[in-house]
């Protein structure tokens, strides 16, 4: 998956969940929604947010696999190069060395792991992947760290994904701790609009939603120009 593969899976999978928003306006305009189907409709769509950000961070790792695969196994970044050869070393442990032939055996293995295109060991994709359930800024900081990159990400941004995972495992889970969704994203986007007033243009709580899958595309995009310029 190349760079403009993994955009525009982001981006096409933001513009399905947008649809959501103008489900809800329109049956506002036609004053069709009564509280309750409208709490009902928001929760959807938080899911829905969810859903986009634990897809591309999830996906991230086919982008960053595509860009690296024909690199030898020494020539990446030190914590995931460092991720591939330990592994090997535990596996040389596990087994019982009885002489010196299996010594160089190892170091014979080693060597050609290290001097290996990537590409050529199929195996070897599982370590660019990030197996985490239920993704958050900072397992993203710490997976990006593998690749000896960073991207600055703002407290704006930091507090719209608490948020959306947090609603999202209360919907999910139990539902008990957020009875009015509209009044939760009314009081998010007060609290992020006083602390952030430059950065918020939203007026109400479906633009918010709307202006949060803007900010988690610009966020990978950003990722991908980053990854782009050390490597590709």
């Amino acid at each position: 998956m190349l760079k403009d593969e993994f955009l525009s899976f982001v981006s096409k999978k933001r513009e399905k969940i947008n649809f959501m928003r103008q489900v809800i306006k329109n049956s506002q305009d036609e004053e069709k929604l009564k509280p309750m189907q409208l709490d009902v409709l928001l929760r959807g769509y938080i899911v829905l947010i969810y859903v986009l950000w634990e897809s591309a961070f999830k996906t991230l790792h086919e982008y960053f696999f595509e860009i690296l695969k024909e690199k030898k196994v020494e020539e990446l970044p030190y914590n995931l190069k460092n991720e591939i050869l330990c592994s090997l070393l535990i596996s040389i442990q596990k087994n019982e060395i009885k002489s010196f032939r299996c010594m160089e055996k190892a170091k014979k293995d080693f060597d050609d792991l290290i001097n290996l295109i990537v590409n050529e060991k199929p195996q070897l994709k599982e370590y660019f992947q990030c197996k985490t359930n239920n993704p958050t800024i900072d397992k993203l900081k710490e997976f990006l760290s593998k690749f000896a990159i960073s991207v600055p990400i703002s407290p704006k941004l930091k507090e719209e994904i608490e948020y959306i995972i947090y609603s999202r495992n209360d919907i999910a889970h139990s539902g008990k701790h957020v009875e009015n969704y509209s009044e939760s994203l009314k009081k998010l986007l007060d609290r992020i609009s006083e602390s952030f007033p430059d950065e918020v243009e939203s007026k109400n709580e479906m633009d918010l939603l709307q202006e949060i899958t803007l900010d988690v595309y610009i966020l990978f995009e950003n990722i991908t120009n980053v990854f782009e310029e050390r490597y590709a």
